[in-house]
């Protein structure tokens, strides 16, 4: 089967919901990056108390503010701009980071975990580790983002890595999800 980001990144907002959904009756619900909603409306039916999402994007966020904020079908939301790092967090009970942490350097990660414990989260990363599908997303990324931004480009970590900061911060029963389906993609998360 041919796997494209495309499809990798389907799956892993499919998978995301599939491990979150069974968390969320009655929580409040942080995404990290959660850009123009997608993952908002795709759990838009968990019966979740309330969602804020953040996205350093504000072309993101307002799309995501015109499609979704205010909609009487959906679970009341708010969505705001600016960097997570320094973004007062309004209280939640699980946060989710689908991708973020690959653009963040380690003591950001370890920032961004002093900041959200002891709550409950989920996040994906891009391992590092050999794959031609991992090279193409890193040369992918450079021709579309880095030239523009400096060099910009997003880091590959080891589950090891995140896992050990995770553990630095109280969480010690990190779970770790893979499918072949997310390509080089990983699933880190305590939700229990």
């Amino acid at each position: 089967e041919d796997v494209s980001f495309g499809s990798s990144l389907q799956f892993r907002l499919c998978q995301s919901v599939e491990l979150l959904s069974p968390y969320l009756h009655g929580k409040s619900l942080l995404e990290l990056g959660c850009g123009s909603g997608l993952l908002f409306k795709a759990l838009s039916e968990s019966q979740m108390k309330n969602y804020t999402g953040v996205d350093w994007a504000s072309s993101a966020v307002d799309k995501a503010i015109a499609e979704f904020q205010n909609s009487p079908s959906l679970p009341p939301s708010e969505f705001l701009t600016g960097n997570l790092l320094e973004v007062e967090f309004p209280k939640f009970d699980v946060v989710v980071a689908l991708g973020v942490l690959d653009w963040l350097e380690l003591d950001e990660i370890n920032a961004l975990f002093s900041k959200i414990k002891p709550k409950k989260f989920l996040f994906s990363i891009s391992e590092k580790r050999f794959s031609i599908t991992r090279w193409l997303h890193s040369v992918y990324v450079f021709l579309t983002y880095g030239w523009k931004n400096d060099g910009y480009v997003p880091r590959y970590y080891g589950v090891d890595e995140i896992v050990g900061i995770a553990r630095n911060h109280g969480y010690n029963d990190v779970r770790i999800f893979r499918d072949p389906r997310m390509s080089f993609g990983a699933f880190l998360y305590q939700l229990d």
